[in-house]
């Protein structure tokens, strides 16, 4: 062994031969506590849960026109009925979108009809 380490065991051990002195320990503060009188009464049952609940039916809704949605028309978790409104749509874009599919209607039903024919000559 080497002479370094020889000497670094025997401090160790000269070390933990004396303990070291204790300190003086101070008593621990006592906290404050408050105090209640008890008193008999009933109390109604509770409980508190966590969880995740999932519709058990869902809807997807989509527009049948293009336009900016105005007021909603029912609150989260209000049942909704077959037909019943749920959004209201501006009133400018939809009567513009209604207009323009009017005479897009129109001019593809004027394109379908054949022209007449304009012959000359005799009459009925």
């Amino acid at each position: 062994m080497r002479p370094g380490r020889a000497r670094l065991i025997a401090a160790l051990l000269t070390l933990c031969a004396f303990p070291m002195p204790a300190r003086a320990q101070q008593p621990a503060a006592v906290p404050a506590v408050l105090v209640h009188a008890a008193e008999q009464r009933s109390l109604a049952r509770h409980s508190e849960f966590v969880g995740r609940a999932d519709a058990p039916e869902k809807v997807d809704v989509r527009a049948r026109v293009r336009g900016y949605l105005g007021a909603r028309l029912f609150q989260d978790g209000d049942p909704v009925k077959n037909g019943q409104t749920v959004f209201t749509i501006e009133k400018d874009t939809f009567e513009a979108a209604s207009s323009r599919k009017k005479r897009s209607s129109l001019r593809q039903n004027r394109a379908s009809i054949p022209p007449t024919c304009s012959c000359g000559g005799g009459s009925n």
